[in-house]
Formats: structure tokens, C-alpha cells, sequence
């Protein structure tokens, strides 16, 4: 009898999506053994996918996981969507560009092949922070979300940016010493944040609790959980003319020059004792919620009092329009070696 093949899609399958920086890249694990077990036949389309076009005010990074499973020589291959935080229409881009794969040299003693592709969008411009090559498996790497986007009644909302900031927690499925669990795998969902009314809160939260987290059974110690996750969902009225950062790179002096108050803050760091130089995400939430504030892993401790001053600063945007429109936004902060030295008369020093 022919066996099933899982194969790679041909090493890091690297694809330019568009002209705002956008990638695809393909990552999967196998041992190959045919021609066709190895994908070395694998026919797809010249010019990679194109993404609709996207908001200054849409900065994340959806991406998308799906099984290609092809069975006869010159058909499409059929496919299951693995894992999902695309929008709608942007799916759609990735179906109609998967469907015309085509691996010609399978026979049938090579049964059904399986290839693994992900799909990932980036329209931030930001550079990724660094992470160790060998970092453990993230348990929200295996989320599933509902292919269908979020759908709102245009008569309910407002004339403004709206935001719905959710937390899903996800419980294992199965405890292994009879602890507490979730057999139906929904996660527990609260509203963090919301400006937006309540008939788009309830379908945001109807949405998100379709979500699932197959891999969470709480048989490794590292997937007892519970696993929580932030959500942020933004809706853009049509027409709406949004205030947009004109750079999202800034060096850390210019980002200081827009926090509230600095002629008041005190501060007293040395980067050189923090492996400077380094990047760090910010992320717009205050005063609403706390700021967010990232610098890649492993987390150095060097870098920790620093952060945690850097998270307590907000913006100064004014007037509050600019302020809902850049909630959840993201600024990366170049910050250099040298000295940052604040209050008691001394400004900020920083060397290039």
C-alpha cells in the first residue's frame, strides 16, 4: 500500500509579495525520498502573491499555515488551513495562489504527498528583533482562527477609529493528574479595552472564541498552560483620513523628544553594560493600558530597569484623535551605546 509523505517545500522558500516590504516564506520538516517526495518537481506560479492593499493604521503581522496534500499528478492540491490570522480577503490571496501548485512527477507509489507552507504578511517595516535559532516552541504558534474576518454592522459604528483589545486564554484539554480543564478547547475571553460599541464588542468576542489551540493538551510541561494572548482589533470607517507615524524608526533621542514631561524624568542608564547597541518595540496602548515594550530573546536582565522606565512613558499626542488613531502602534527605537542621564540639571548623552 502507498504511504502518506510529508515533504519540504524546497528549503526556506523565500517570496516577495509586494512592494510594501511584504514576504512569504515557507518552513517545513521531512525527509524526502522521491523525485515528487521531495518537491523537486513542484511547479508553482512565477510572480509571488499579491496582498490587497493595506491602512497605515493596519501594522501587523498576519500570517497564515496550511497543508498542501496533492494526490494525482495534474491536479490542484488540496488544502487545509493549519493555522490563520489573515483577514479574509487577504485567504483568499493565498488559496487562489496555492491552488495553481502542481507536482507532475508523483506516481502512484508515492500515494499522497504533504507539504507544509506558511504564509506570513509583514506590512510594519519594522526590523525583526533577535531570537535564538533554537528557542523552544511557542504554543501560540499553533493557534487557529476563523478564516472569516470579523463582521460589523456599518449602522453601529462610529465616525472614528475603533478599537476592541481582547485576552484569550486558553485552557490545556487534557490535564494529566485530573487538574482542571476545558475538553471543548474555547478560550476564556475578556475585553481589555474598547472605545467601540456594543454590538462590534460582541461580535469581536464571538469571533475570538471561535479560536482554538490544538496543540495545548497539557501533556509536556510546557504546554500545561494556560496559554494568554493579547488581541488587538481596529476598524477604520471608509474614507477616514487616519493620522499615520512618518517614520516608525526613530533614534532613541527623538523618541524622547515626543514623551510627556521630560523636563521632569529622571533617569540614569548605561547602554555600554546593556550589549548595546539593540532595537526595542514600542508599542502605543498608554494611558488607556500600559504601553508595550519588547527587545527580542532572550531577555537580557542588563536591559530590564530600563524597559520597565521606558513602558511608563506615554506620548505626547495631541490632539485625542491622533491619539485613538496610533493606539496600538508600534515605534522601533534605535538605542545606541553611551549614557542616557535625566533630571538634576543633565540631558539626555548618548553616543552614535
Amino acid at each position: 500500500m502507498p504511504h502518506r509523505h510529508i515533504a519540504p517545500l524546497a528549503g526556506a522558500l523565500a517570496l516577495l509579495l509586494s512592494a510594501n516590504s511584504a514576504c512569504a516564506q515557507a518552513r517545513t520538516e521531512a525527509t524526502p525520498a522521491s523525485e515528487a517526495q521531495s518537491l523537486a518537481c513542484l511547479q508553482r506560479p512565477a510572480e509571488p502573491p499579491t496582498f490587497p492593499p493595506r491602512s497605515d493604521l493596519d501594522r501587523g503581522s498576519p500570517w497564515a499555515r496550511v497543508l498542501l496534500r496533492f494526490s494525482t499528478p495534474t491536479a490542484a492540491p488540496e488544502i487545509e488551513i493549519l493555522a490563520n490570522t489573515l483577514r479574509e480577503d487577504q485567504l483568499k490571496v493565498v488559496r487562489r495562489y496555492v491552488d495553481r501548485y502542481r507536482l507532475p512527477c508523483l506516481q502512484p507509489s508515492d500515494g499522497s504527498v504533504q507539504a507544509v507552507q506558511e504564509f506570513n504578511f509583514n506590512n510594519s517595516g519594522l526590523a525583526p528583533l533577535p531570537m535564538p535559532p533554537d528557542r523552544p516552541s511557542i504554543p501560540t504558534a499553533c493557534i487557529v482562527q476563523p478564516a472569516d474576518g470579523v463582521r460589523i454592522d456599518e449602522s453601529t459604528s462610529s465616525r472614528d477609529v475603533e478599537h476592541v483589545v481582547l485576552t484569550l486564554t486558553f485552557f490545556p484539554t487534557r490535564q494529566p493528574s485530573g487538574g482542571s480543564s476545558d475538553a471543548s478547547g474555547i478560550p476564556e475571553v475578556k475585553v481589555l479595552y474598547t472605545n467601540a460599541s456594543p454590538e462590534a464588542v460582541r461580535a469581536t468576542v464571538a469571533w475570538a472564541a471561535r479560536s482554538r489551540m490544538p496543540c495545548l493538551t497539557g501533556e509536556t510541561d510546557a504546554l500545561k498552560g494556560p496559554v494568554v494572548m493579547r488581541q488587538q482589533f481596529t476598524t477604520l470607517p471608509p474614507g477616514y483620513r487616519v493620522y499615520a507615524l512618518n517614520n516608525a524608526q526613530l533614534p532613541l533621542t527623538r523618541f524622547l523628544g515626543m514623551v510627556q514631561d521630560l523636563d521632569t524624568l529622571k533617569a540614569d542608564f548605561d547602554f555600554d553594560t546593556m550589549n548595546c547597541p539593540f532595537k526595542v518595540n514600542y508599542t502605543i496602548y498608554g494611558p488607556r493600558l500600559p504601553n508595550e515594550v519588547e527587545a527580542g530573546q532572550p531577555v537580557n536582565p542588563n536591559r530590564l530597569s530600563f524597559l520597565k522606565w521606558l513602558e511608563a512613558r506615554d506620548l505626547r499626542l495631541k490632539p485625542d484623535k491622533m491619539a485613538n488613531d496610533l493606539f496600538g502602534q508600534t515605534i522601533q527605537i534605535d538605542v545606541p551605546c553611551g549614557k542616557l542621564k535625566l533630571g538634576d540639571e543633565t540631558t539626555a548623552v548618548a553616543s552614535p
